[in-house]
């Protein structure tokens, strides 16, 4: 039977739901991991943690189906920043959308950014995270490559 996977991965699980091409579920898993707050305002998440999570939700969902999924659509939590290395391996957890401790940095951009873009900045945006890495957290800053979405999720992981 030909399917399409859904994935989420969101704030707090990976979740993978299957459906054939007339949107029946055929299966469906859900893997939990924890926010963490090492400190008041903080929060990060382990991006081991989440990969581990997502192979996981993918695993269980398409064992039965694998030879016949055709697609695959994502949808991923928004605005997290994680320190890499030339290798894309994390050198930090993610500093995830609910991360306050940019918000000192946020006004000192926020005009110049408002005034181009339209856009308001605010401690969620990942350029407000990256001016806090570089004030407070310099060994992160001058030795990754930073990026959003580089990392592409390699499905020969999974089965």
């Amino acid at each position: 039977m030909t399917c399409i996977l859904g994935l989420d991965i969101g704030t707090t699980s990976a979740k993978a739901v299957l459906f054939d091409l007339n949107g029946k579920v055929l299966s469906e898993s859900e893997k939990p991991y924890p926010i963490l707050h090492p400190e008041a305002g903080w929060a990060e998440q382990d991006p081991a943690q989440i990969e581990k999570a997502t192979i996981e939700a993918i695993r269980e969902t398409v064992y039965e189906h694998s030879d016949n999924l055709i697609g695959i659509g994502f949808s991923t939590a928004m605005h997290s920043l994680i320190a890499m290395n030339q290798n894309g391996q994390p050198l930090s957890n993610a500093i995830i959308w609910a991360d306050k401790r940019s918000s000192d940095e946020s006004p000192e951009i926020s005009s110049s950014i408002y005034l181009n873009t339209g856009t308001p900045l605010h401690p969620m945006s990942p350029l407000a995270k990256l001016k806090w890495l570089n004030k407070y957290e310099v060994e992160y800053y001058q030795k990754p490559i930073f990026c959003f979405s580089k990392r592409v999720l390699d499905l020969s992981l999974v089965w």
